[in-house]
């Protein structure tokens, strides 16, 4: 959750900033006079409408205060027009055109320039990108698997490439609130705990206060908590009957945590692969705790079914705000986690023959 914190109040102002404050003054081409412009930002994932002002002559203003520089939206009426920016105190002058909205300016915000500056390392990038995913879809359109495979390549080749370019910004913008942002959204996915540590430990400490560097820290931690050679982080869960299973209650075994869904068409497809090494191992100290990232239960249960799936299995229905899903920093499924009898996690993501070479390494030989 993106919890932001803004005091806003409108006033008549000489366009002067007063006192700490931040005034946006915006001069907009195109918008009925009488239009109410609304200045947005994300709360709890969502939109948050938290100020507004009528367009008067082409003009609009807005004024309040900031605890730090952050992202904001104005909204165009109730239409699906947005200008994006970084809002910090200071007087902000934006031009824009309503059929233009892709080529507005933003003057007086560092911290929009430091914005403006990303994009531009991003936009080659996205280019390339909607290029790429076009000739996926005429591929996939075709039947083509081989060149499908072949185009998925080359898209991953490319997210390797865009960011490493996204890491080498960042890396520039220490002092800069935008980085934390930057990270959060473009990057944090793919580092485990001590890459992210490496990112977050330059960055100026006046730029800590930022919620979106307290959720990085946060998560830096659990993955660091979690991470291969650490002892795996106990909790439990209901089964379908409503029984409470422990990890740790499975001691003494080789454990594999398989996150999952019934929605989650990669772990439906990988299930049966998973059947097929349980069947191999069960019997020689290999078990499985299936934790679902399902709201509903019924669906729940008709996957377990339809897969065969005769291991174990808890959730709490609660979706991605599943309390393991935070314990273990799950952001994408299928996800796994293998335990040794000891309860060391040594190893993540075995997926195809990689987890029957790793138990046959471990239990076999």
């Amino acid at each position: 959750m993106i919890s932001i914190t803004l005091l806003f109040f409108i006033g008549c102002s000489t366009g002067e900033n007063s006192g700490d404050g931040f005034t946006i003054n915006a001069t907009l081409e195109g918008v009925d006079d009488g239009t109410m412009v609304y200045l947005e930002v994300v709360d709890d994932n969502e939109l948050s409408k938290i100020d507004s002002a009528n367009v008067e002559n082409g003009l609009v203003e807005i004024s309040g205060q900031v605890d730090y520089p952050q992202m904001a939206y104005l909204r165009i009426g109730e239409s699906r027009n947005i200008i994006n920016l970084f809002v910090e105190n200071a007087n902000i002058d934006i031009v824009s055109d309503i059929n233009k909205l892709d080529e507005t300016e933003v003057k007086g915000s560092k911290s929009h320039d430091d914005y403006v500056a990303f994009m531009a390392v991003t936009k080659p990038f996205e280019e390339e990108s909607q290029k790429i995913i076009a000739e996926y879809r005429e591929a996939a359109a075709k039947g083509d698997q081989e060149k499908v495979s072949e185009i998925m390549k080359v898209y991953e080749g490319l997210s390797d490439r865009q960011n490493e370019a996204i890491e080498t910004f960042v890396k520039s913008k220490n002092s800069s609130f935008l980085t934390p942002f930057i990270i959060r959204r473009y990057l944090v996915f793919e580092l485990d705990g001590d890459q992210l540590n490496a990112l977050l430990e330059p960055i100026a400490e006046e730029v800590h206060i930022t919620e979106d560097y307290k959720e990085l820290a946060k998560r830096a931690e659990t993955l660091n908590n979690v991470a291969i050679g650490q002892s795996a982080v106990d909790f439990a869960l209901n089964d379908p009957e409503g029984n409470p299973i422990a990890l740790s209650s499975f001691k003494g075994k080789y454990l594999l945590v398989d996150f999952w869904a019934s929605w989650c068409r990669p772990c439906r497809m990988e299930n049966p692969n998973v059947v097929n090494v349980y069947k191999d191992y069960k019997d020689k100290g290999f078990e499985i705790l299936g934790v679902s990232f399902d709201e509903d239960k019924a669906k729940w249960l008709e996957a377990i079914q339809a897969d065969q799936l005769t291991w174990a299995h808890i959730s709490d229905l609660k979706g991605w705000k599943s309390m393991a899903a935070g314990l273990y920093a799950v952001n994408s499924i299928p996800h796994t986690v293998l335990i040794d009898p000891d309860g060391i996690i040594i190893a993540k993501n075995l997926r195809g023959d990689e987890l029957r070479q790793k138990l046959a390494e471990l239990i076999d030989s």
